[in-house]
């Protein structure tokens, strides 16, 4: 599911891994401390991830009732997350007073209230209540990944290619490993947040250390070249994943290899599917303003925190309860009226208000 997470998530830590900054890179130049055009690529491949975050998400209410319906949140699974966490890696700077304003007061703010919510409205009640922060609830386990994201910045930052491409590898061989270890978990969201953290360096170092303007250069010259040959290889993927009938929580990062019934090849393979659906969505989308959708690709973060409360008001009353085509068409006519409801500049101007 910052500002991905994904200002695409921000240009600062407030630009959390799901929502946009004003201050954004102009096509094929580095950051060089002025302001900068905004990239409406990134607000719209925004738009895109954060609709698929609450189809995927409403896909739950379905119940594993429909193989086909399934297959589609795998689908979803393999790629959405990596590509918020890559562009909101992009847009990382690490300033601790926007980093405690729009990361770690949301995740206070929205565990507290998710909480509550749980125990009260939902009445999950068999265990009790109690205010807790280290196991965050659902969705939330993004924000606080993002957090510890930010807080390596200054310690991972370099110039250095050489440097950067070797903590990139590092990291994606720890991304591996971790799913050997069953003592990490879902606590302070370490799984995840170990499982993600190269597509989140991986954007923060394209962005910063290596030349986006040659990067950008290469793209334009072998487009459609790329665009095949990701295509293909996303594909391929895919139907493995599909006809070899992995485990939806494979796609999680939460759960160790024996848990999950999968093994490290599979997440390997899970990655690299995630990078050609990243190089994808960076040379279809236009880098234009889309009307609707690129403004709600601005607002991501409301909608992200906020919809929650929707899917799991939904999931409790069981709503889903007609034909695989019906279902399949109110997922899709909810998806788009929850980002109407909470991706307008209402809602997104007060959340940048308050975070």
């Amino acid at each position: 599911m910052d500002r991905l997470a994904c200002k695409g998530v921000q240009n600062s830590a407030r630009s959390d891994s799901i929502q946009s900054t004003a201050e954004q890179m102009p096509a094929g130049k580095k950051n060089t401390g002025t302001v900068r055009e905004r990239d409406y690529a990134m607000d719209n491949i925004r738009f895109i991830l954060i609709f698929l975050v609450v189809f995927a998400h409403l896909l739950e209410l379905f119940s594993g009732k429909y193989k086909s319906a399934m297959d589609l949140y795998i689908v979803i699974y393999s790629f959405h997350m990596p590509c918020f966490l890559f562009i909101t890696g992009w847009f990382a700077r690490f300033r601790l007073k926007k980093l405690l304003r729009s990361l770690v007061l949301p995740y206070l703010v929205f565990q507290t209230l998710y909480l509550l919510f749980d125990y009260f409205v939902l009445e999950n009640q068999e265990n009790g209540f109690s205010l807790q922060y280290t196991t965050p609830y659902w969705l939330l386990w993004y924000l606080l990944a993002v957090i510890f994201y930010y807080l390596l910045l200054p310690v991972l930052k370099t110039q250095s290619k050489k440097k950067a491409a070797a903590v990139i590898v590092l990291l994606a061989a720890l991304s591996i490993a971790a799913g050997f270890v069953s003592s990490i978990g879902r606590w302070l969201s370490l799984s995840r947040a170990i499982v993600f953290f190269p597509f989140f360096m991986s954007g923060y170092y394209l962005s910063n250390t290596f030349d986006t303007m040659r990067i950008r250069t290469i793209f334009r010259k072998y487009k459609a070249r790329l665009i095949i040959f990701s295509a293909a290889v996303m594909a391929a993927c895919e139907c493995f994943f599909l006809k070899t009938g992995i485990h939806r929580s494979a796609f999680f990062g939460s759960f160790p290899y024996e848990s999950s019934g999968t093994n490290a090849g599979v997440r390997l393979l899970i990655g690299i599917c995630a990078v050609c659906a990243i190089l994808l969505l960076l040379l279809i989308v236009p880098n234009r303003k889309l009307g609707l959708l690129t403004f709600i690709g601005q607002n991501t973060m409301a909608v992200y925190l906020l919809h929650g409360f929707i899917q799991r008001l939904l999931l409790k009353n069981q709503v889903m309860q007609f034909s695989l085509q019906a279902d399949i068409e109110l997922a899709l006519l909810l998806t788009c009226l929850i980002l109407l409801a909470l991706g307008n500049k209402y809602v997104g101007h007060l959340f940048r208000k308050i975070f």
